[in-house]
């Protein structure tokens, strides 16, 4: 799950992240004294939801980034209305359910089945790789193109030689053929850094 929080004031602002600090530590006592009206479950749902989490998140002009593995018990509608008791103000939700590999995404009010029902501030559309037609151009610097193709056809992607209509998504390195990336542009293709695709399919 990663999750973008803007506390519209400073109270909020503590108040995450006490929450955060308390999940970091594994202090289900604490997680639970944050939310009296019971939204994240029981102590079993809460133990079971938050218990040993794989946490990450960093706050940066005031905009909390929060990454951690979670378990099918946490509804992301009630974690969202948590956060918005603990934190009022913007929230933005991407989770990725490894069990049918699918996105869904949430705000402070909803939850969305799919990115395009609304526009995000902070979510950048997910590669979805069983779903993606990928070519490659430039010259990549952190793995050789074979080594990243291998690895996107490894998690369900189809590889393209070139750019066409059925092409999804551009991965361009340095230098890369401007003649592609043109092309892309022209038919709606998406065009990705290496560094992002890579955190892509590292996250995936």
């Amino acid at each position: 799950m990663e999750v973008w929080v803007v506390p519209e004031a400073d109270a909020g602002r503590q108040n995450l992240s006490d929450f955060l600090e308390a999940l970091a530590e594994g202090d289900l006592e604490a997680i639970q004294r944050r939310d009296p009206d019971g939204l994240l479950g029981d102590a079993d749902d809460v133990a079971h939801s938050f218990e040993s989490p794989e946490l990450s998140w960093q706050e940066r002009e005031g905009v909390f980034t929060i990454r951690f593995v979670t378990f099918p018990s946490l509804e992301e509608d009630m974690f969202a209305a948590f956060l918005s008791r603990v934190a009022p103000g913007i929230i933005e939700g991407m989770v990725y359910d490894t069990r049918v590999g699918e996105y869904s995404f949430f705000d402070e009010a909803s939850l969305y089945m799919e990115y395009d029902e609304r526009t995000w501030r902070y979510i950048d559309k997910p590669v979805q790789f069983e779903t993606e037609c990928i070519a490659f151009t430039g010259t990549m610097r952190l793995a050789p193109r074979e080594a990243l193709e291998e690895l996107a056809e490894d998690l369900g992607a189809e590889i393209q030689a070139t750019v066409d209509e059925s092409t999804t998504l551009l991965v361009a390195g340095v230098d890369p053929d401007e003649a592609l990336v043109s092309k892309a542009g022209a038919l709606g293709v998406r065009v990705m850094d290496e560094a992002s695709f890579s955190e892509a399919a590292e996250n995936y």
